[in-house]
């Protein structure tokens, strides 16, 4: 009796043994897990935006994980993770991209931009793509069909305020993120164009088109609001640090 009862106790103990080992390979394992996501990969944590989706997330992950990674000492591994970085980031980017195209971008107009009169419409500012630049530059672009609401011309006296139209885009607690502005058309000094009414006032007709930078302060793209349309004077008054 005492014999099995000694048996009964060293298996016990015995099964307590693998199961210790077992559940330390468990743990060493996911620490491994746990090691290699925050070593090259992990995440930014950024939320996403209504307007501008994931996209300031993606940048700031892909970012991070670039940052990660750098650590590694053996070329051929190193290459290979920032390959997958790059695909990963790229795959993002192009799905985003197709699941945001066509969100309308919600507009602001300054007094000062009221007070221009200005003779046209500019219509729904929608999202149209993003694109990846040189040094993986994330551009989201957007375009708004701008058109004459009357006859009328540009000279040398008025063509600033009909050649550009200005704006600054803001987040929501009214704080500049970025300034710039859709280029209409071409026009020299002394020169004059004519637009009737219904035309559009692109060079070449179809829609005025802008883009976000959102590699640059990406995380203030999180709390984007709104676009605002501003007045020549006060585009010049911000700070060109906010310039695109």
């Amino acid at each position: 009796m005492l014999q099995n009862r000694n048996i009964t106790i060293e298996s016990a103990a015995a099964n307590y043994g693998r199961a210790i080992k077992k559940s330390f390979g468990v743990i060493a394992m996911a620490a491994v897990i746990m090691f290699s996501a925050v070593s090259c990969g992990g995440g930014s944590g950024l939320q996403k935006n209504k307007y501008l989706g994931s996209f300031p997330a993606i940048y700031a992950d892909y970012k991070l994980a670039m940052t990660n990674c750098s650590g590694e000492t053996d070329p051929e591994k190193l290459e290979k993770k920032k390959a997958e970085i790059i695909a990963k980031y790229e795959a993002s980017v192009k799905a985003e991209s197709k699941k945001m195209a066509g969100t309308e971008i919600p507009v602001t107009y300054s007094e000062e931009f009221k007070k221009l009169n200005l003779h046209f419409d500019i219509g729904a500012i929608k999202i149209t793509e993003a694109t990846i630049e040189e040094d993986d530059k994330l551009f989201l672009r957007y375009s708004a069909p701008i058109a004459a609401t009357e006859d009328f011309v540009v000279d040398g006296s008025n063509r600033y305020d009909y050649q550009f139209v200005w704006f600054r885009t803001l987040a929501k607690d009214g704080s500049i993120i970025q300034k710039g502005f859709f280029y209409l058309f071409p026009i020299e000094k002394g020169e004059r164009k004519s637009f009737t009414k219904g035309q559009s006032l692109m060079r070449e007709g179809g829609d005025a088109s802008s883009l976000f930078i959102i590699s640059s302060n990406t995380e203030r793209w999180v709390h984007f609001a709104s676009l605002e349309f501003l007045s020549q004077a006060e585009f010049r008054a911000i700070d060109n640090k906010y310039m695109y």
